[in-house]
């Protein structure tokens, strides 16, 4: 028998099947909607059903599972990849949570031990970035309404990182990356 990777364990308590389907639903103990799977833009419908807040089927495309199975099924990745879709940030945040049970001294430590490892991961992320001026973050920003003017200005707090660190992955072991408009900010 094959044990549940914890981050799948994680997703199913953190996310709700209803925030991953979308749509409306009506009803208290039986949710009813319609499926995001083949019904999907549909904002009526009931072959969806949401039984315990936890267990979905759709009696129209004969699907089902928990919402790991949803967002697994709607982006055609493995479970194992709709967790961390599902969770993104919210695990990593998990695996930096200070030891509950430590002495107040070793708290502390930990806590300006982790403000040590923030302030580093974020030199890393600017320095990794390219320059603002011509980067998809620009053009991002462009397009939604912001003038040249406004963006030449903040341009030299800003640039574009193709490829951020965004969490750790605990079953491969690494990094997983994203692309970032980061700002520098200075306080």
């Amino acid at each position: 028998m094959t044990q549940t990777p914890e981050i799948i364990i994680e997703a199913v308590k953190r996310i709700s099947i209803e925030a991953v389907a979308g749509g409306r639903f009506s009803g208290s103990a039986v949710r009813v909607g319609p499926c995001p799977l083949c019904m999907k833009g549909a904002t009526k419908g009931s072959c969806f059903k949401i039984r315990d807040a936890v267990r979905w089927h759709c009696h129209r495309c004969d699907k089902g599972g928990d919402v790991v199975a949803l967002e697994a099924a709607l982006a055609g990745v493995g479970q194992v990849e709709a967790a961390r879709r599902l969770l993104g940030g919210l695990w990593q945040e998990r695996l930096d949570a200070p030891v509950e049970d430590a002495t107040p001294r070793a708290r502390a430590d930990s806590a300006a031990e982790a403000a040590a490892r923030k302030a580093r991961y974020a030199a890393e992320i600017w320095r990794g970035g390219v320059a603002f001026a011509g980067s998809v973050a620009e053009a991002y920003l462009a397009g939604r309404g912001i003038e040249s003017a406004v963006l030449a200005a903040m341009g030299s707090n800003l640039r574009f990182n193709p490829r951020a660190r965004w969490f750790w992955d605990p079953v491969a072991k690494r990094w997983e990356t994203a692309p970032a408009m980061v700002a520098l900010v200075v306080v």
